[in-house]
């Protein structure tokens, strides 16, 4: 059996440090990963705020002025990875909020924001809904 210096045979020391690159491959492939699911997030949080942005700029109008129907753009620079579909309805509280053709008193104001996705599961998508009624 072949020593060395310090009294560790040659394969332990050879196995010591297989076991030890092995850790640290598993480690460096996680890494790309994690920031890709890191960068998702950043993306999916900018679009709730991109959806409640537009929910408070409709909902900051009075209840008349609110136009019934869809509206869809594709947005700016930093935004322009993101879609945004806005539709306005009338609800009828008395059906489960369900939407209604005649005005009961309350709008539903439904943003849905589209992205491709960075995890390769296509395009996202984020609903954020919100009411307004008569004062």
């Amino acid at each position: 059996m072949i020593k060395s210096s310090k009294g560790f045979t040659l394969i332990e020391t050879m196995t010591a440090v297989f076991i030890l690159s092995v850790g640290i491959c598993g480690v460096l492939v996680i890494f790309p990963l994690s920031l890709k699911i890191i960068r998702s997030s950043d993306l999916t949080t900018k679009a709730v705020g991109l959806a409640q942005e537009k929910i408070e700029e409709i909902s900051s109008n009075d209840y008349e002025s609110i136009v019934i129907g869809t509206v869809s753009e594709n947005l700016s620079d930093p935004f322009n990875m993101f879609s945004r579909h806005t539709t306005v309805t009338y609800v009828n509280p008395a059906n489960g909020m369900q939407d209604s053709v005649t005005d009961t008193g309350i709008k539903k104001i439904a943003v849905t924001i589209s992205w491709n996705s960075l995890l390769s599961v296509g395009q996202q998508n984020l609903i954020i809904n919100g009411l307004i009624s008569k004062h």
